[in-house]
Parts: C-alpha cells; sequence; structure tokens
C-alpha cells in the first residue's frame, strides 16, 4: 500500500508541476519568474499531490469509511486544498473567490457523488467480469 501510495504521489507531484507550467506558459507567460513564485508553484504542485496522489487513492482503495464519509471527507479536503493553492497562486484571485465558497462547496459535492456513482459502477462492472472468468476457469 505504501508503495501505491508513493508512487501516486510522484506522479501526481510531477504531472501537476508540468501541467502547471504549461497552463502559465500559455496563459499568463510571466517575463521574470522570481524563487518564490517557483516555491509557490512546488506548493501547489504538493498540496494536489498529497490530495490526488495519497488522500483521494487511499480513500478509494484502501480505506473501510462508508461512502457518504469519503464523499464529505473528499469535498472538504478538495475545497480547502483548492483555496489553499488558489491563494499561493494569487491572494487577489483568492479573495474575489472566497464570496463563493458555498457554491463551490455544494459543486465539488455534487461532483463527488457522481464521481462516486460512476466509480461504483465501474468497479462492479470490473469484479463482476473478473468474477466471471474465475468462475469460467473453474469449470
Amino acid at each position: 500500500m505504501f508503495k501505491h501510495l508513493r508512487n501516486n504521489f510522484t506522479q501526481a507531484f510531477g504531472g501537476t508541476l508540468i501541467w502547471l507550467i504549461i497552463l502559465i506558459t500559455v496563459f499568463i507567460t510571466p517575463k521574470n519568474i522570481t524563487l518564490i513564485f517557483l516555491w509557490r508553484l512546488i506548493g501547489i504542485a504538493l498540496i494536489l499531490a498529497i490530495i490526488f496522489g495519497v488522500i483521494y487513492t487511499y480513500l478509494w482503495e484502501y480505506s473501510i469509511f462508508k461512502a457518504s464519509t469519503n464523499i464529505i471527507i473528499s469535498t472538504v479536503i478538495n475545497v480547502l486544498a483548492g483555496f489553499g493553492s488558489v491563494y499561493l497562486f494569487s491572494s487577489e484571485m483568492f479573495s474575489r473567490l472566497i464570496a463563493y465558497t458555498p457554491y463551490i462547496l455544494v459543486t465539488t459535492l455534487i461532483g463527488h457523488i457522481v464521481g462516486f456513482y460512476l466509480y461504483s459502477k465501474f468497479s462492479n462492472k470490473k469484479l463482476a467480469k473478473d468474477i466471471n472468468m474465475k468462475l469460467e476457469m473453474k469449470k
């Protein structure tokens, strides 16, 4: 489990950092990049890697919580990480965005409910296929 989580973290961190650099290059094209800006990008990549590489993987693959608990934990952590990432990127953007917290929270909750429904449907089909294959092999 720890090896899987570590690999997910590493992949999410590298992927997020590359993704951020591409987005900033395409949409912002800063004339000069300061060291603090680079550290903030690393902080954002670190936050997102912890969320998507470790916490989500643990919650949906290894934890024994009920689905509703996973959805609530995922929603709260996702919103907090999102706000933290936005704050690291731009405090001005954060101050404008904070007024929309209830809408962001509800939208994120709905997204996690739909995501869980689709994920569980996919997992059940995969599990049923694996079980059917094992039953056919025993015949």
